[in-house]
């Protein structure tokens, strides 16, 4: 806000408490009046003229005495045209004695509501149910309604934070008469695989190995291979053959695959959908302002209302208008459908089914789509979504693990020295 504007605020507040008038000045030069005034030090404001000898202003209630004495001066006449601000206000309240108890009473709630509590408000939370919270709440004795000094935000937030691991971070803020709690979620860190235990790398779905990197174990495949859903792509027995010992490990790595992912979709070549029937009947409306008084009541189950003519009248109160038209049965029927419109729709919707088995994070090399026209006159989409993404998951297997520490390197040389 300007430096201005603020000052012009303090000093319409302070003339409101302390009242003002609005006063009429008529006379030969009012203007010599208004200059005469400020030379008194009286201040002066909202000046207008309203006629060629009249002009209205206003000034402080306590400057009209001085001023009655200055106009008979300079031979003006001024009267109050209003009286405004609060001491006029208490002197029209002193008559109407339930009014200003009303008045009264309401300032007190006023500043009785400020000293309270009245809304809670939560955010922040995505995971973590909302009654965990309020439960943090309840225990704390905070409440809609209780008194705002009762209310620690620190300590609050504390509490809440330490109520659910969940949470990472939470905090308090009292917001007038409202309390503004905000959570913030820990992020939730994936579990490590369980390494003590032998296990293998087997393959999750079909596909064509693209990559294999074996950091624990041996790799049981090659770029290129087909694989299908339960193989062994990592093996974790690493024994050597004609070894006395079996040696088994936790194997770990990453292999990538070619997955592919077939969609087919079939649309008849006819489809159901509401038509005319050819029978009609007249249709009429009446509408006052907008709303609807008198409507005909269509002798079908389904209907299409075609307005013909709208009449508007005019110069009444209420506009009201009237609706001529047609009214038209409508059956349910088969309509053919053209083929490249249906050619387009069955692509369509195959490609999004095929996207929808696709995983989250896989990249998507190749598309492939194929349309046929039946017999029947339907057509059938096929869409082929080939996907670069990791198919192994661990499983565990019988044995007995390698001794701790020992690394697949370790194990081979102390297999070879036996």
């Amino acid at each position: 806000m300007p430096k201005d504007a603020g000052v012009r605020l303090r000093q319409s507040k302070w003339n409101f408490i302390k009242g003002y008038v609005m006063m009429r000045v008529e006379g030969r030069s009012p203007e010599r009046l208004l200059n005469c005034m400020l030379q008194a030090g009286m201040r002066v404001w909202s000046v207008r003229r309203i006629a060629q000898n009249a002009i209205t202003a206003e000034i402080r209630a306590g400057d009209f005495a001085r001023l009655c004495v200055l106009a008979r001066d300079i031979r003006c006449s001024a009267h109050i045209v209003e009286r405004r601000g609060m001491p006029f206000l208490l002197c029209r309240l002193r008559t109407r004695k339930t009014l200003a108890l009303c008045l009264g009473l309401g300032f007190l709630l006023v500043l009785l509501a400020q000293t309270r509590v009245w809304a809670i408000d939560i955010k922040g939370l995505y995971i973590i149910p909302q009654s965990v919270i309020e439960d943090v709440l309840e225990r704390q004795g905070i409440y809609i309604g209780m008194p705002r000094g009762a209310v620690v935000p620190l300590r609050l937030g504390n509490e809440i934070r330490a109520h659910d691991e969940r949470i990472a971070w939470a905090g308090a803020h009292l917001d007038g008469v409202a309390l503004s709690i905000r959570v913030v979620e820990a992020k939730v860190i994936p579990a490590r695989p369980d390494k003590s235990k032998p296990a293998d790398v087997a393959a999750q779905k079909d596909g064509i190995i693209a990559r294999v990197t074996a950091l624990s174990g041996k790799a049981a495949v090659e770029e290129g291979d087909a694989v299908r859903s339960g193989d062994t792509l990592i093996r974790g027995d690493i024994t050597r053959e004609g070894a006395q010992k079996r040696v088994l490990v936790h194997a770990c790595g990453e292999v990538m695959a070619r997955v592919y992912y077939t969609a087919e979709k079939t649309l008849p070549a006819t489809r159901a959908a509401m038509g005319r029937s050819g029978s009609f009947s007249e249709y009429h409306a009446l509408y006052i302002a907008g709303r609807p008084i008198l409507l005909h009541q269509a002798p079908y189950d389904a209907y299409e209302i075609v307005p013909d003519r709208q009449t508007a009248m005019k110069g009444l109160v209420l506009p009201v208008r009237v609706v001529r038209g047609s009214c038209y049965e409508l059956v349910l029927r088969q309509t053919p459908m053209a083929r490249e419109e249906l050619l387009a729709e069955a692509l369509f919707l195959a490609e999004l089914e095929a996207l929808w088995m696709v995983e989250k994070d896989a990249r998507i090399l190749d598309k492939q789509t194929q349309t046929r026209q039946n017999g029947d006159g339907s057509v059938t989409a096929t869409v082929t979504v080939c996907a670069l993404e990791e198919i192994g998951v661990s499983r565990v297997i019988a044995g007995e693990l390698a001794p701790a520490g020992q690394t697949p390197g370790e194990i081979q040389n102390e297999i070879q020295n036996e």
